[in-house]
């Protein structure tokens, strides 16, 4: 396989992984791939600035703040963020907006 089917062929895995909503183990397992030659290729683009896919953030729908019992993580990226009961919910949007477009 040459280098530029290399890519290609990376590239489009890391499109499907991201639209199946699959953690990566589970994505990779499921598609005979190695985690980490997908998370090394997710890191090259990245780190290139070429983008894989569009990223395409799907709403949360929580009936209301005080409804959490303990806590929600959301990864964006890198970043963690951690909503705890009452959480402000326009600032969450703000901020995962701005994730999404850093990480």
């Amino acid at each position: 396989m040459t280098k530029e089917e290399r890519r290609s062929f990376w590239s489009a895995n890391i499109t499907q992984y991201r639209a199946s909503g699959l953690s990566g183990e589970v994505w990779s397992k499921e598609n005979n791939l190695s985690v980490h030659a997908l998370r090394y290729w997710i890191h090259k683009f990245n780190k290139e600035g070429e983008p894989t896919d569009i990223v395409e953030f799907k709403p949360i729908v929580i009936e209301s703040p005080s409804s959490i019992e303990l806590s929600i993580k959301v990864t964006i990226g890198t970043a963690v963020i951690e909503l705890t009961k009452g959480f402000d919910e326009i600032a969450f949007e703000k901020v995962a907006a701005i994730l999404s477009k850093q990480c």
